[in-house]
């Protein structure tokens, strides 16, 4: 299983489309774990952690 695929479609589309539309700021991201800023209708720290390697 991939990260992709623990999310529903309509969820990773909006995200790819803040983050090509330049709404994802302080992005960092490490091997164990991915941070950002999002700003949608309001801002958003997000923080994804890797659980048993399903990050690539």
């Amino acid at each position: 299983m991939t990260w992709e695929q623990l999310f529903p479609k309509h969820i990773l589309d909006r995200g790819f489309d803040y983050y090509h539309r330049g709404h994802v700021e302080d992005l960092y991201v490490r091997e164990d774990v991915i941070e950002a800023a999002v700003h949608g209708s309001e801002k958003y720290d997000v923080h994804i952690n890797k659980v048993e390697k399903l990050l690539i």
